[in-house]
């Protein structure tokens, strides 16, 4: 009997870890660069040139959903298409003490918020609330990419992208 039971654990247990896994991967449009953790984000990265935003979202967000159907509008979406690696922090991304960490050293206020780091790992800036609007979708990553060439070399506090 206990065997029984511990299957049928372990069975819903595997269907929930499976349609999280689902979910994280469905948080951007297929063809953005997305990876499962900070530390092969920040790799591929590298290899790419491409900076990495760390995307803090979560379940029943409203506002993540409105960014996340920005973000799959071509006209929006490209330049965050080309010049990003994402992961998630909802989920099984990164833990929830790193998460945590993350929260408080980058000022991070609710879901969604994005924090930027360049192609060696090194902080960029934080944008909360993502973007309300196409226009400032643009907005946003025409000022990260210019935060981006000024970081260089700088050791950054924490400091809004826009």
């Amino acid at each position: 009997m206990i065997n029984r039971k511990v299957s049928v654990f372990l069975l819903l247990l595997s269907v929930a870890v499976s349609a999280h896994a689902d979910w994280e991967s469905s948080i951007l449009p297929k063809d953005f660069v997305f990876e499962s953790s900070l530390t092969k984000a920040v790799s591929t990265a590298q290899g790419a040139g491409k900076a990495v935003i760390v995307y803090y979202t979560r379940t029943q967000c409203p506002p993540c959903d409105v960014l996340q159907w920005r973000l799959r509008k071509e006209e929006v979406g490209n330049p965050y298409r080309s010049a990003y690696v994402f992961t998630a922090v909802w989920g099984t991304a990164i833990g929830y003490t790193e998460r945590e960490n993350y929260r408080s050293k980058y000022g991070v206020p609710a879901a969604p918020t994005w924090i930027v780091f360049n192609s060696r790992g090194k902080y960029v800036c934080t944008a909360p609330g993502g973007f309300g609007s196409d226009e400032a979708g643009l907005r946003l990553h025409e000022a990260v990419q210019s935060l981006l060439a000024q970081a260089e070399g700088e050791a950054n506090a924490v400091r809004t992208c826009m």
